[in-house]
C-alpha cells in the first residue's frame, strides 16, 4: 500500500498557499509549499522523489524583483 500523495505548491501569494493547503490536506494529499525560486530548490533536494505533483506559479517575486516561476520547471523535470 502507498501513502498519500505528495504535491509542492509554489506561489509567492500566502493566501493562495493557505487556500489551496488546505483544500488539498482536506482531499488527504502531503502538501508542501514554497514561495520562491530558494524555497523551491530546497523543497526539491529534500522531497524531490517522493513528489507526485508540482504547482507551479508563473511568475514569482523575487529579492531583486519577478523571478520566472518557469525557469524552474528543468528542475522539477529532473525529479
Amino acid at each position: 500500500m502507498t501513502g498519500p500523495g505528495h504535491i509542492l505548491i509554489v506561489d509567492d501569494d500566502t493566501a493562495f498557499l493557505r487556500i489551496y493547503r488546505e483544500i488539498f490536506e482536506n482531499e488527504g494529499l502531503r502538501v508542501t509549499t514554497a514561495q520562491s525560486t530558494t524555497d523551491v530548490t530546497g523543497e526539491l533536494e529534500a522531497h524531490g522523489p517522493e513528489l507526485d505533483v508540482v504547482l507551479l506559479d508563473q511568475k514569482l517575486q523575487g529579492p531583486g524583483g519577478l523571478d520566472s516561476g518557469l525557469d524552474l520547471i528543468g528542475d522539477v523535470g529532473r525529479l
